[in-house]
This record gives C-alpha cells, sequence and structure tokens, in this order.
C-alpha cells in the first residue's frame, strides 16, 4: 500500500505492476504507545482526501487477525475493500517496524506523583543506574505527572480530561506571598497539602502510606476553601473540575477507586457530614493503610489493587471518628484540626477562591522535583528525625498513640522547613513550631479523652445509670457485720452494692457488658479489660477477669454461683450513688417508686365491702368498680406494687 499525498487517499501496488487508486482514505502509523498496563496500541492518522482529519489508537495484537483488523478500521471509517485486506496488516506491521527503529515511542502513565512500581514494558536501565539529570552518581526516583521524560522517551498521563496547569505561575507566586503567608492558618493549610510530597517519599521511614487530615468544625470557618487552597499548587481545586478535589457524593468503592494510583499529591474530601448515618471505619483504615480490597479473577488469580500514598484532608462539621468505631486504630490514623477558622474574613475567602480556580497547578510539581534523586533523600531523613525530636518536645501530654502520632505531625514540621528554602525569594519566614502548635491544640486537648479505657468506663457508668432497673441493689454499711436492705429482680444482669464512702461496687455479667461495649462500637475488649485491671478499676480472681459474688441476704442462690465483671468506683457514680437508695425507717412500710409524684395516700381494708373512692391519681373513680357484685375483693388482704403513677390496693 502506497500512501498518495496529493489526493489523500491509498494507492495498491499489484503484482503485475499496475495501480489500484483510491481504495480508501489515507491513513499512516505516527508513533508507537505502550500503555501502562503493559499493551501497546498504534497511532493511526487518517486524511480523508485532504478534507477531513482524525487519529484513533490501534491495538497491535489485531495485526496477526487480518479480519478483526477489518472489522477495527471499519469502526473506525476506514473502508478498505476486502480483498485489499492481506496488504493492510502488511502495511501496518512495515509502519510499526520503523516506528520501532526510529524511537519514536510514546508511554502512558496511570500514576500521578511518586513512581511507586515500573510498568510492564517500559525501558529500564540496569538496575539502580536511572540517572538523575543533575547528579552523575545519584539514583533518580521520577516523579511523575502531566508529561515526563524517561529515559528519554516521553510519558503521558493516560487520562486526557484531568486539569493539571491554568494561570500564570507569577500571579499565584505573588498571591502565595501576599495574601497566604502572612495569615498562620492559611500557611498551615498550604504546608499541609505540600506535605503529601514528603509524606510519600518518606514512607518507608515514618512507616505510613497515607496521612489522613480531618479538618471539622461549624459551617462558614474556611473548611473548604483552605481545602482548595492545599491542592492548588498540584492540579483543578475546584470542587466541579477534573482535579485532585472529590466529594463525599459517592459510593465507598468511588471514593477508594478515585485514589488509585497517587502518591504524593494531596487530595481533598468534602464534607463527610452530607453522609450523616454512615460508618466510617472502613474508609479510615482504607485510606490510611493505602490500597484497596484484594479481589481474585474469575479464574481464582489474584488481581492487582489499586495503591495510593500521600496526604487527604477531610472536611466535615463533626470529627469523623464519632462516626466510626471506638478503636483506638482510628485515632492513630487521623490528625484532628478542630475549630479553626481558616481564614480571617469572607473577603479572604472568597479572594482564595477566586484565585485558586483562575490559577493552579504551579509549585507543585517543581516542589517535588527537589526530592528525586537519592543524595537529597538522604538529607530529607535526616531532617525528619529533627523534625520528630521538635514535634516530641511540642506534645507534653502523651499516652499511647503519641509516637504514632508524633511522627505524622514531624511530616508537616518538615514541610514548613522546606517551604521556608523553596520559597526563599518570596521570604514567607514560616515559623515551623508556631504553626504546629495550632495543629496540635486539638491533639493536646484529647489526650485524656481518647484513652479507650476511659471511654468504655465512661460508656459502662452511662448504661448502669440507665437500666438500673436492670440490676439487684444492696446498701451495704459495715456497722455490725452486714446490715442490708436488698432490692432484687428476676433476669437481672448484676447488682449493685451501695457502701460507705459513697463506694459503689458493680457487678455485671460479662457477657452483657461485652455486647453493649460492642454495641457502642468497642471492639477493643480485651484491651479494655487489661488497662481497667491495671488501673484498680477492675476487681478478679487469680487467672480471671471476674469473681464471684459476696454472699447477701435475699440473693438467689444462683447469684452467687456466676462470675461477674467487678467493677469498683469508689466515688460512685454520678447521679447514681445510695442517697438515690430508698432507706425505709424499722416501722415504716415501703412506698412504691413513683418517679417523682407524691405517693398514693393507703386506703382502708374493707373486708369485702365497697372500697372508697378516694384515689386521686385516676380521673374517674365510679368507673373503678363494677356495675354488679360478680367480682368481690379476696377475703385476706393483699399488696400490688404498680409501676409510675398507680396506686396500692389492699
Amino acid at each position: 500500500m502506497i500512501y498518495n499525498h496529493e489526493l489523500g487517499c491509498m494507492d495498491v501496488q499489484l503484482n503485475d505492476g499496475s495501480k489500484a487508486h483510491d481504495i480508501c482514505s489515507a491513513f499512516s502509523a505516527k508513533k508507537i504507545i505502550i500503555n501502562a498496563d503493559g499493551t501497546t496500541n498504534l497511532y493511526i492518522c487518517v486524511n480523508d482526501h485532504n478534507t477531513l482529519y482524525y487519529d484513533f489508537e490501534l491495538p497491535v495484537t489485531l495485526l496477526a487477525d487480518t479480519k478483526e483488523l477489518h472489522k477495527f478500521l471499519l469502526d473506525q471509517r476506514l473502508t478498505i475493500p476486502i480483498g485489499f485486506s492481506g496488504w493492510t496488516n502488511v502495511y501496518l506491521i512495515n509502519n510499526y517496524h520503523k516506528l520501532s527503529n526510529s524511537r519514536k515511542i510514546e508511554f502512558r502513565h496511570v500514576t500521578l506523583g511518586w513512581q511507586k512500581s515500573v510498568p510492564k514494558n517500559q525501558p529500564r536501565l540496569s538496575a539502580k543506574t536511572q540517572k538523575s539529570p543533575s547528579s552523575s552518581t545519584s539514583n533518580y526516583y521520577p516523579f511523575l505527572y502531566e508529561s515526563n521524560n524517561i529515559n528519554g522517551f516521553p510519558s503521558y498521563y493516560a487520562y486526557d480530561d484531568f486539569e493539571f496547569t491554568r494561570g500564570s505561575e507569577q500571579e499565584y507566586k505573588e498571591f502565595l506571598q501576599n495574601t497566604i503567608f502572612p495569615v498562620p492558618t492559611l500557611s498551615l493549610a498550604l504546608a499541609i497539602g505540600y506535605s503529601a510530597v514528603l509524606a510519600s517519599r518518606l514512607e518507608d521511614i515514618t512507616d505510613c502510606s497515607t496521612m489522613l487530615v480531618n479538618i471539622c468544625g461549624s459551617s462558614s470557618s474556611g473548611k473548604t476553601t483552605a481545602q482548595m487552597l492545599m491542592v492548588s499548587p498540584f492540579a483543578n481545586p475546584s470542587p466541579k473540575g477534573r482535579g485532585l478535589f472529590r466529594t463525599f457524593q459517592a459510593t465507598q468503592n468511588a471514593l477508594l477507586a478515585g485514589m488509585g494510583e497517587i502518591h504524593g499529591l494531596p487530595v481533598a474530601l468534602d464534607d463527610s457530614s452530607t453522609t450523616p448515618n454512615a460508618n466510617f471505619t472502613n474508609l479510615i483504615y482504607s485510606l490510611a493503610n493505602g490500597h484497596g480490597k484484594q479481589r481474585c479473577t474469575a479464574n481464582g488469580n489474584l488481581q492487582t489493587s489499586q495503591s495510593w500514598s500521600g496526604t487527604v484532608i477531610i472536611s466535615s462539621e463533626i470529627p469523623m471518628q464519632e462516626q466510626a468505631n471506638n478503636q483506638q486504630g482510628i485515632l492513630a490514623r487521623i490528625l484532628n484540626l478542630n475549630d479553626i477558622h481558616w481564614t480571617p474574613d469572607a473577603r479572604t475567602s472568597n479572594l482564595i477562591k477566586r484565585t485558586v480556580k483562575r490559577c493552579y497547578g504551579h509549585t507543585g510539581y517543581d516542589f517535588a522535583q527537589r526530592y528525586c534523586d537519592d543524595k537529597k533523600y538522604d538529607e530529607l531523613v535526616d531532617k525528619y528525625d529533627y523534625a520528630q525530636q521538635r514535634v516530641h518536645d511540642l506534645m507534653p501530654n502523651r499516652d499511647n498513640l503519641s509516637d504514632r502520632l508524633e511522627a505524622l505531625y514531624a511530616l508537616i514540621y518538615l514541610t514548613i522547613q522546606e517551604l521556608n528554602e523553596y520559597f526563599v525569594d518570596l521570604q514567607p519566614n514560616l515559623n515551623p513550631d508556631e504553626l504546629l502548635k495550632i495543629a496540635l491544640k486539638t491533639e493536646q486537648e484529647s489526650v485524656v479523652d481518647r484513652d479507650i479505657a476511659n471511654r468504655a468506663l465512661d460508656f459502662t457508668s452511662e448504661f448502669i445509670f440507665q437500666n438500673r432497673l436492670r440490676f439487684n441493689e444492696f446498701n451495704v454499711q459495715k456497722i455490725i457485720g452486714y446490715d442490708y436492705f436488698p432490692k432484687t429482680r428476676m433476669n437481672a444482669c448484676g447488682s449493685l452494692l451501695f457502701k460507705a464512702n459513697n463506694r459503689l461496687d458493680v457487678y455485671i455479667s460479662e457477657k452483657t457488658l461485652k455486647d453493649e461495649l460492642l454495641k457502642e462500637g468497642f471492639g477493643e475488649y480485651r484491651t479494655i479489660i487489661s488497662r481497667w485491671k491495671e488501673r484498680g478499676l477492675l476487681l478478679h480472681e487469680k487467672n480471671r477477669n471476674t469473681e464471684r459474688m459476696p454472699k447477701l441476704q435475699g440473693l438467689d442462690r444462683s447469684f452467687l454461683q456466676r462470675r461477674y465483671i467487678h467493677l469498683v468506683f469508689m466515688n460512685g457514680i454520678k447521679d447514681l450513688s445510695e442517697d438515690d437508695l430508698y432507706e425505709p425507717d424499722d416501722d415504716e412500710i415501703e412506698q412504691p417508686n413513683n418517679n417523682g409524684y407524691e405517693p398514693v395516700p393507703e386506703q382502708p381494708n374493707n373486708n369485702g365491702y365497697e372500697p372508697a373512692h378516694e384515689y386521686t391519681d385516676f380521673p374517674c373513680n365510679e368507673c373503678m368498680q363494677p356495675e354488679d357484685d360478680d367480682y368481690p375483693l379476696p377475703p385476706e388482704d393483699i399488696t400490688e406494687e404498680y409501676p409510675a403513677t398507680r396506686r396500692i390496693v389492699k
């Protein structure tokens, strides 16, 4: 086949030396495209008789099958007569060899940021010999972006609709210098965005794949504006654009799929409050772990799951862990920045939004390029160690999670230091200690509250108070032996022992306690019990978590045979003390619990006569008696105790 440039058509040189003219529109392969999954395409350009021009990609595997190739070309509006199909295969194969020999090869990458794995069919130099343009000795670690040059071959991002850059870089830098750097909260927001580069690059050092930052607070506190600022150095920050700003108006699988193969660029997820009844436990763990679920193919082979790393910024009106299970692993994976007013006023907020929508995608890629070679990486590791020590000094209130959170905050601290170096011409003069104190305020205030044993004890106390009727009650005073007034109940889940000096001993069924904690999302039952034992809150028999109750008068024998979780509250429980327990005098008749209402006055015994109509708690006294004598009262006294506002009948 011969390309006829003059007429814009294809001619064929026949075996007898003659030519078949204009068998179809002119077409030829211009370059070889190698995709990230290893497949190879030919980039075909079509000239339809010098009037219409278009292009498409042809999988090279079709060159082995003439019929399939012919069908594919027909779909692309290339109507080649069936008798010339064989000539088409030969023509395209020759095109492929010419392009390969002339190194007209182009790659497509689906990864944004640090290249964590080598795509199939990508040409590499020998192991660890890929050189940085600025060094002849350092190994080079590419940061993939809109377009890159890898070993002399161009590589482009596979998704054409992704919006990387817009506007003027000079205008963007002036915006940072005049609007962002003078405001501490906005400088902190910018540093959180840039921290994605270092969080992904130092993944092996920090043992953290993805840093989750939850900025929460009331409406109009600048959360969305701060998120847009965080992602603006790398791509389109608009919620309506095709960039790094996403919303929670999607399924969990869709959110994770959108994170796929992003390593070192910040991703903003706006307003988790739009899904108020969701449980974010699985989402938090998946995002922090940096990869999706492992799945198998129909043949049982393991599929390659997507991965990601860097920084994910989630905005919400309430902390995300309040919409997740009560697990310490959740608290160790999220940096909470609560109640921060990110923008000083509405005018500044509007200015930020307008500017970052007009100018974005500047400085982020250049910032990442500073850490591509191993020499700079080694320096970065040393700086990170120093940053972690500084953060340690800024966190005086500590618990068992502080070391893990410290490693994450150190990334933000290090980023602030690096921004001072990168923007040295703009003289940002950012103070890492002061900016990090803003981020650490919430963390330091929550050290006591986030302890899982304390939170579980608070929940257990509330459960006991709200379910008091499910417990036997004993007022135990050490005067002469034991003197107690019991309130025993059928099917009780435990007992309350009110002792001297406001001490309260609670014996609660282990199954009941475990089930209630699990319902509330406390999945670390063993950890909770272990910490209660360490702090002396739980008394137990040797090598057990439980113990039997003491022998108390009026207590059913079956209660004595069971073992219970024995919790000790030395100062009692709020709103639950022995003062609330009814203590009658020796000559006083027990009255029912009327829940705050006046007790019903006792009525005389009429021994079969019509009872007096003096009941104060019924609207109609006459209607309480039958019209005939079919229902006489029994001859002996019977006392019935009715709940709430009902009466006592004798």
